[in-house]
Order: C-alpha cells, then sequence, then structure tokens
C-alpha cells in the first residue's frame, strides 16, 4: 500500500514483527508460528509480496518439509502423491476408512497449487 502512494501504520501486539510469519528459538529449536500457512515459497502469496516489494527472500526446499507432531509424529514427506503415502499419511493422522476419500480430496487440492500465482 505505502508503494501505491497511501499512507500505512502497522500495528504489533509483539516486540518482534512477523504476525504469523514470526518464529522463536527456545532450547536450541526454532519454532515457526504459521509461515506454512500461507507461503507456499516464492510463487505462492509471500512470494507475490517479496517480488512487490522488491524484497530478497529466499526459499530453501527439504525433504522432508514438515514433521507433524502431537498426537502422532512422522514427517511429511515433499512427495506425497503417490497413492500408498497418501493412505500411510490418513492413518497416522487417524482418518477413518470411510473419510479416506476426503482426505485424498483434501490432500489433491493442497497439492494442487490452487490459487498460487503463476509466474
Amino acid at each position: 500500500m505505502a508503494k501505491e502512494g497511501h499512507q500505512v501504520t502497522v500495528l504489533e501486539s509483539h516486540p518482534f514483527s512477523g504476525g504469523r510469519c514470526a518464529s522463536m528459538v527456545k532450547d536450541g529449536f526454532t519454532y515457526d508460528f504459521g509461515v506454512h500457512m500461507f507461503s507456499r515459497g516464492e510463487k505462492g502469496p509471500m512470494g507475490s509480496v517479496n517480488r512487490q516489494v522488491g524484497g530478497d527472500l529466499a526459499w530453501v526446499t527439504r525433504d522432508p518439509p514438515c514433521r507433524v507432531m502431537g498426537r502422532v509424529e512422522f514427517d511429511f514427506r515433499l512427495n506425497i502423491k503417490p497413492l500408498m503415502r497418501q493412505f500411510g499419511v490418513a492413518r497416522k493422522l487417524g482418518v477413518g476408512r470411510k473419510n479416506y476419500i476426503g482426505a485424498f480430496r483434501l490432500m489433491r487440492s493442497l497439492l494442487s497449487g490452487r490459487g498460487v500465482e503463476a509466474e
């Protein structure tokens, strides 16, 4: 907005900027608060903002890109397209057999990149 000539005031409740894109270090571990929800790399929303403001963000792809922790713990692999991997993820997350089709549709939707800006 500032780039377009509007006056902008940013309000932040924490002593650091970033909101859901922030992280913290505790006991030697770095915790991301929510960048996974909307980053999606340089072609996603954060990449678009980065280009618009002339930023210099760089994305690093790791496999596994994340580890699910909580009631169950497992690595969420980068390539989850094989159907057997999707079965494995559904089982680990506790998805019942009658809900597999819905879970697979969700995974397919997430993997499709719909809504991600193409370059």
